[in-house]
């Protein structure tokens, strides 16, 4: 997960107030981006995974997008922190999955 954007994330989170419509829809823009690679590298080389559920959560935020930035800031900021709990869930999940399984020495 690109720190950048869970930074990017973080920073809006502060500055609410300050957040235009157009902001907003620009940072929900950049983390379907950052979900959307995400789930392209959970992918990757394994066809096992089922990421339906992650497919609809990209699908309809996407299609949520113009509503998402007329959220008020309490709003917003809860749904920017789900993202933040989910990016970071995705890529301790992906990571983990993608390191080589461990040998028990006896």
């Amino acid at each position: 997960m690109p720190a950048e954007m869970l930074s990017e994330i973080r920073q809006a989170r502060r500055a609410l107030s300050r957040l235009s419509p157009d902001d907003r829809r620009r940072l929900v823009s950049k983390i379907i981006e950052a979900l959307d690679a995400a789930r392209d590298e959970a992918a990757d080389g394994n066809s096992s995974i089922n990421l339906d559920g992650l497919d609809r959560v990209i699908a309809s935020t996407a299609m949520a997008i113009v509503d998402i930035g007329a959220l008020d800031d309490i709003e917003f900021a809860t749904l920017v922190s789900e993202f933040e709990i989910l990016l970071v869930k995705l890529s301790e999940s992906f990571h983990a999955n993608a390191r080589p399984p461990t040998r028990d020495v006896h």
